[in-house]
């Protein structure tokens, strides 16, 4: 985004370069997503700190999509290619 002013969350593509970079293996990465998305805590982040400060913490989206839902949509988000 141009301005950076208006977003209410890290950029998508950020956070898959850290969850790439943590969790290289895809299965593990899917694993990892799941399961901070449905229990997020400050411990699991592997976003930067100022992430964090700045856009809160992530809020839990249990009950709000399955797990299997979730296993779809983050298998999906693990094949974006990441740039630099």
């Amino acid at each position: 985004p141009t301005d950076m002013s208006n977003m209410v969350a890290p950029a998508l593509m950020g956070v898959m370069r850290h969850v790439k970079m943590s969790y290289p293996n895809r299965d593990e990465a899917v694993e990892f997503m799941v399961d901070y998305v449905l229990e997020p805590t400050k411990e699991k982040a592997i976003c930067m700190p100022q992430k964090i400060q700045r856009f809160g913490l992530m809020p839990s989206q249990k009950g709000n999509v399955s797990k299997l839902e979730l296993i779809k949509i983050t298998s999906w988000m693990s094949h974006l290619q990441i740039t630099q």
